[in-house]
């Protein structure tokens, strides 16, 4: 006698064959005839060629860009042509990098595909639809140890944290530091500018989207910490190649090696305790720091002589060897390659210190000035560094004009600590992020972030914006 099926088997059955209809092109384009699906927006972010990869194939294109977080899986094509007019199109691979927070409606995504060997031209089209050309970049391939990549800056004219920031990451050792412009005050940039030219900066400008028609909310709004995600991935995605180890990070967030005087004797050290680690997540304590108001009594010895660590906080950040990983959150690497793993240090490790808690003095006192050392290690030759660096450039007289104490940056971490409590209790129902941050207005002279967009319907529903405009201009009234 053969027993009936149980009717749960078949519900769940039904429920399964179910969900993996929702992520089909087709049953999108079915509920957008009827007017119950949102079309899909693709805000693209970066493209990369490979023509060798320790992480695909060779001749391999990567298409970062953001999406709303329930977008079917495309069928995308790409297609390439070399100088001579060999051309080739390929099915795209389309994986979510990162899943950002619930209450976000968008997120970044890459698509990867196979190209001809230094395509001359690439573009893009979903299905049978509008093929668009697409702005490709090599991959970066020149040989780094340690890229740091640092979050997008706004509003920012914080100089004593950005300096301090720069010149701890470069006493231990990091190659080349990478940030992302939104605005930051014209005299801060005119140093940072500096730092680039004897290349140890990297300064590119940031995302800002755009509110295309037919979607009701700014997508700019629902993008977790103000767009940070995609450019955490962009930065990863163009180092992927070249660099050793990347490390993910606030300007806030500074790495103090622990074991070791330099950073990649740290991170081997750790990579070896840990042979099959892709991303290696830090702790993270707050530290206070202790800095002059002004420039002219400015001492980055008195300053790195007298960090003091505080308490262990809840989320650490990460430092990871790319090419085992692929995707990068804020905290930790979102993406990791098969066989491969995420590891946790321990708080014996190094830990990422967090200059959140700020004195400022007026005049250097001597319980300031004959500190002892800070871990063994004396500042002085840091601050003779850096004030060379200062003579090297003519820059002198511009730093003696930067700003007192700051004004953007509390307001900022004000705001920031609001989301973060909100958080923790799950009682935040808005997309934490920093557009939200309601700032004040200073009458300065300001480099910021000029973005205009190109949009294409590749297919009905489906729509690709790309930037047109994409600079950095100075203005003088004040940051946006």
């Amino acid at each position: 006698m053969v027993r009936a099926k149980s009717p749960w088997i078949f519900l769940f059955s039904l429920l399964l064959l179910t969900l993996s209809l929702k992520l089909t092109f087709v049953y999108y384009h079915i509920r957008l005839s009827l007017g119950l699906e949102e079309p899909i927006h693709l805000f693209v972010v970066d493209a990369f060629y490979y023509n060798t990869s320790k992480s695909f194939e060779d001749n391999t294109v990567a298409v970062l860009f953001n999406a709303r977080k329930s977008a079917p899986h495309l069928p995308i094509m790409c297609h390439s042509t070399d100088r001579s007019g060999k051309a080739l199109s390929s099915h795209a691979k389309m994986v979510p990098l990162a899943i950002a927070p619930g209450q976000c409606a968008l997120t970044t995504y890459v698509a990867t595909c196979k190209s001809v060997p230094e395509p001359e031209e690439l573009s893009m089209s979903v299905h049978t639809g509008l093929t668009e050309k697409i702005s490709v970049t090599k991959a970066d391939y020149e040989r780094r140890q340690l890229v740091v990549c640092m979050s997008r800056i706004f509003y920012f004219e914080h100089w004593q944290l950005l300096l301090t920031s720069l010149e701890i990451y470069r006493h231990f050792g990091a190659d080349l530091m990478v940030t992302y412009i939104e605005s930051v005050i014209s005299d801060i940039a005119a140093i940072m500018n500096a730092y680039e030219k004897e290349g140890f900066l990297k300064m590119k400008p940031g995302i800002r989207l755009f509110q295309p028609d037919g979607l009701d909310y700014d997508p700019n709004l629902q993008n977790e910490w103000g767009n940070m995600i995609p450019l955490f991935n962009s930065c990863l995605y163009e180092f992927k190649e070249s660099a050793e180890f990347i490390l993910f990070a606030d300007w806030d967030d500074v790495l103090i090696p622990n074991n070791y005087r330099t950073y990649m004797e740290e991170l081997v050290f750790q990579s070896r305790i840990h042979p099959s680690a892709g991303a290696l997540v830090f702790p993270r304590h707050k530290a206070t720091v202790t800095v002059a108001e002004n420039p002219s009594d400015f001492n980055m010895s008195i300053t790195f002589n007298t960090l003091e660590l505080g308490r262990l906080e809840t989320a650490g950040k990460s430092v990871v060897i790319p090419s085992r990983v692929d995707g990068s959150w804020i905290h930790a690497a979102s993406r990791m390659r098969p066989g491969f793993e995420q590891v946790w240090l321990k708080e014996s490790a190094s830990s990422f210190w967090h200059f959140r808690e700020w004195n400022y003095y007026q005049k250097p006192n001597k319980n300031l000035i004959h500190k002892k050392q800070f871990n063994g290690y004396d500042g002085t030759h840091i601050f003779a560094s850096f004030t060379k660096m200062l003579e090297r450039h003519n820059l002198t007289e511009v730093f003696s004009q930067l700003p007192s104490v700051p004004v953007y940056y509390p307001a900022m971490v004000e705001c920031f600590l609001h989301f973060e409590d909100k958080l923790k209790y799950h009682s935040l129902s808005i997309c934490p992020t920093a557009a939200l941050c309601e700032m004040p207005q200073l009458d300065v002279n300001c480099v910021n972030l000029r973005t205009k967009f190109k949009s294409t319907q590749l297919l009905k529903g489906v729509h690709l914006h790309q930037r047109s405009v994409h600079e950095l201009y100075e203005s003088p009234n004040g940051c946006l």
